[in-house]
């Protein structure tokens, strides 16, 4: 008998280790540090994986993480509503910490479902304060949505850790960089779902800039907004867009600002409302005729999620 208790022990030991925090929003204030909106009035833990879901709460809500220089590590976060509910979390200009959030699983550690927006607002002066550390994946489903509203990094830990493939594809991922500088894009060898530039601040205009020496993939569209200008400079490169490319009025898609030709693909409709230039050398547009490209069906996106 001895023994035996001995290896149950040993046997449910992780399971006290790797436990689930799951939002209850008692405190009805969308403060992450508050216990009373958690399960058990407890905050999560380092190492715990979080589930934000509507298994208890009804209706859309939005939950916002720590101000000042404060750190969180988890082991997994998911943004996972339920139709027609949305779950929207916030890190706030007000958290200045390098290393805001950082997910350190296996598997797809942070993982925005249908329906899910995420906000990077970091107030950081450097690092990059979402990030994935290890092995993990950044997975944004079909009608998920995260924004890049801050300055500081994106490329190692985030969208080197971006998930492609099946589910995918409509998963958006918008840079809303503030401020009048321009800011540098990872697209060397990057695979996005839905691509969308765009400017938060009123009277200027925001510059993007990307090159490489690797195809930039796009598995759906790519929108500039107004006020927005995407600017591609090309080594032996490319960009492969398989949906529509949408320039809105205002904004401005640079397809060659360098000394090397640039080819951009586009397999679905190129809508230019606002300018298309180049400022490089002569670049190659070629739009593919073939079957046009179709949205992905509710019912295969839901059992993707599944």
């Amino acid at each position: 008998m001895k023994k035996l208790y001995v290896a149950l022990s040993l046997y449910l030991t992780p399971l006290v280790i790797l436990s689930q925090a799951r939002w209850d929003g008692e405190a009805m204030n969308q403060q992450w540090n508050d216990p009373l909106n958690w399960v058990g009035d407890q905050l999560p833990q380092s190492g715990d994986e979080v589930l934000l879901d509507h298994s208890i709460v009804v209706g859309n809500y939005t939950v916002e993480l720590p101000a000042g220089n404060e750190s969180l590590s988890l082991s997994r976060l998911v943004l996972s509503p339920t139709a027609p509910d949305s779950i929207r979390l916030i890190l706030p200009s007000a958290n200045t910490s390098s290393t805001a959030l950082v997910m350190s699983g296996a598997g797809d550690v942070l993982l925005l479902k249908r329906n899910a927006v995420f906000i990077n607002a970091s107030g950081a002066s450097s690092g990059t304060p979402v990030s994935i550390a290890g092995d993990g994946f950044f997975r944004i489903e079909n009608g998920a949505h995260y924004i890049h509203q801050t300055e500081r990094g994106h490329t190692t830990g985030l969208v080197s850790r971006l998930a492609s493939g099946a589910g995918t594809e409509e998963g958006i991922f918008q840079f809303n960089v503030p401020g009048g500088a321009a800011y540098t894009v990872s697209v060397s060898n990057r695979i996005y779902g839905h691509l969308i530039f765009s400017c938060p601040t009123p009277g200027i205009t925001k510059t993007y800039t990307g090159a490489g020496v690797s195809p930039l993939q796009i598995q759906s569209h790519l929108t500039i907004k107004s006020n927005a200008v995407f600017s591609y400079g090309s080594n032996v490169s490319s960009i492969r867009i398989a949906g529509d490319c949408v320039v809105d009025q205002g904004g401005s898609f640079n397809i060659a600002n360098g000394t090397n030709n640039s080819l951009i693909v586009v397999g679905g409709n190129l809508l230019i409302n606002g300018r298309l230039i180049q400022t490089g050398l002569l670049p190659v547009l070629f739009c593919e005729w073939r079957e046009p490209y179709t949205s992905i069906s509710k019912e295969k996106e839901h059992g993707a999620d599944q």
